[in-house]
């Protein structure tokens, strides 16, 4: 190898990845607001293409409305509850 930067430990894979969310435990997950109001449920992620991070998340409204995109800069928190 040439030098050191290019070997990675399972160790420290598994670190950099304990606080990260599967996508697919993520899709059906309920969206409410900080107030407790339902908004519905998270049918699809959004990601920047040049940047690879997380720009939205498509909500399915509970009475089956038009979805629409929060942006991720309004998502508060993502948990199990």
């Amino acid at each position: 190898v040439p030098d050191a930067s290019v070997v990675v430990s399972d160790l420290a894979i598994e670190r950099a990845c304990a606080g990260l969310v599967d996508l697919e435990a993520l899709i059906g997950r309920a969206v409410v607001t900080d107030g407790g109001a339902r908004l519905g449920h998270v049918a699809a992620v959004r990601f920047g293409e040049a940047s690879h991070r997380l720009s939205a998340l498509v909500v399915a409204p509970s009475d089956h409305s038009t979805p629409r995109e929060i942006p991720a800069t309004d998502i508060a928190g993502i948990g199990e509850d």
